[in-house]
């Protein structure tokens, strides 16, 4: 029997310019807050079991046909806290590669590079945080399912990346911070303001530490 009182693996914070208590999507029009309502729910009361990191990094190896030399390099991870932004904007509805006819999307795209890095992380017995440009943010998913029902909602909104940015730095940057943290950023590219004009910011890659 669970344990009612051992707190949530997984808990969802709704951005409050949805409106709604399904994960909705921010309106262009309205301005960027850097306030979520703390409204939560609980995927699960138990945690997972531990698996032996050195099984599975065997198979995770296999399983995407990676170089063992270059395996051996995922263990790094561990020393970061991982955060990951996924883009849920409306032009993540439209063809990853229209030139070569196939019919997946680049939010398809986007949900086969979310599960890799979680099972990277899940190797590990470790979870990431995934903040959504617009529906809000999942704290400690451990394994892919956990995620899945926040990802059948279709992509709409902007691409307020600088929002999410701000906010990742409000919950996570500060002297109490422990490991350093890397941000992994699942774009299409084109981020927008709180008015839905494409922004000047141009984002690569970086990552906060103390």
């Amino acid at each position: 029997m669970s344990d009612p009182s051992a707190p949530p693996l997984v808990t969802l914070h709704h951005n409050p310019l949805a409106g709604s208590t399904n994960p909705a999507f921010v309106n262009e029009t309205q301005p960027p807050s850097l306030d979520f309502r703390k409204s939560e729910v609980s995927l699960a009361n138990a945690g997972l079991p531990i698996r032996d990191s050195t099984v599975e990094l065997i198979n995770f190896r296999n399983k995407y046909e990676i170089n063992p030399k270059y395996a051996t390099m995922l263990q790094k991870i561990t020393n970061f806290t991982s955060i990951i932004v996924a883009d849920d904007s409306g032009s993540m509805n439209e063809l990853a590669d229209p030139d070569v006819g196939h019919s997946l999307t680049r939010w398809d795209e986007l949900k086969k590079s979310l599960e890799i890095i979680i099972e990277a992380h899940s190797v590990f017995n470790i979870s990431c945080d995934v903040y959504f440009i617009n529906r809000g943010f999942v704290r400690n998913v451990q394994v892919y399912s956990q995620l899945q029902p926040f990802l059948v909602p279709p992509p709409q909104g902007g691409t307020n990346l600088m929002n999410i940015l701000n906010m990742i730095q409000r919950d996570h940057i500060g002297a109490d911070m422990g490991k350093p943290l890397i941000i992994h950023i699942l774009t299409d590219g084109h981020p927008t303001d709180g008015n839905g004009n494409v922004s000047s910011v141009f984002l690569c890659c970086f990552w906060f530490r103390r």
